[in-house]
């Protein structure tokens, strides 16, 4: 399995790679809720940072019902090192990433594995995954061509619910 994200200021988008082919994807606005919980204002550059964290987050647990039972090999890909590094330390500095390592934790308690390999992509290959993550921008991109086959998911609208700790 591979999770490839991505986010923008106003957003995250995600794709679930098996074996080598797209199976799904989703796009998830974020909602005003999350930012007295993050201590950033969405739409900012500030928030970007935790756009891409809250990306990673919110793939695995719209698709961790898949690997729930038994022992795979996860591949999380980002052009985000901040939020690989996040993902696969289980900590950082600031309290809104805080809150999500924190929260990334529970989600990987509960699987009793974490990913196998976190791999950096740059931006300018990210295509998918940004196009995306842009779903809900003021000046929306469109569902790339790629995608338009693949089945979405349903996940539209992450907000202080995806906190379990909360």
């Amino acid at each position: 399995f591979s999770l490839v994200t991505d986010a923008s200021p106003w957003g995250c988008g995600g794709i679930l790679i098996i074996d080598g082919k797209v199976s799904e994807w989703y796009s998830a606005k974020f909602d005003s809720t999350l930012e007295p919980l993050l201590g950033r204002q969405r739409g900012t550059s500030k928030f970007q940072q935790l756009a891409e964290s809250l990306a990673i987050l919110v793939a695995i647990k719209i698709w961790m019902h898949r690997w729930a039972d038994e022992r795979v090999l996860l591949y999380i890909r980002s052009d985000s090192i901040s939020a690989l590094t996040m993902t696969s330390s289980l900590s950082s500095k600031g309290a809104g990433m805080s809150l999500i390592a924190k929260e990334m934790a529970l989600t990987f308690a509960q699987l009793a594995f974490e990913p196998a390999a976190s791999e950096h992509t740059p931006g300018v290959t990210n295509l998918l995954a940004d196009s995306i993550s842009r779903l809900w921008d003021p000046k929306p991109k469109s569902v790339p061509e790629a995608l338009q086959q693949v089945s979405r998911h349903s996940y539209k609208k992450v907000d202080s619910d995806l906190f379990e700790l909360y």
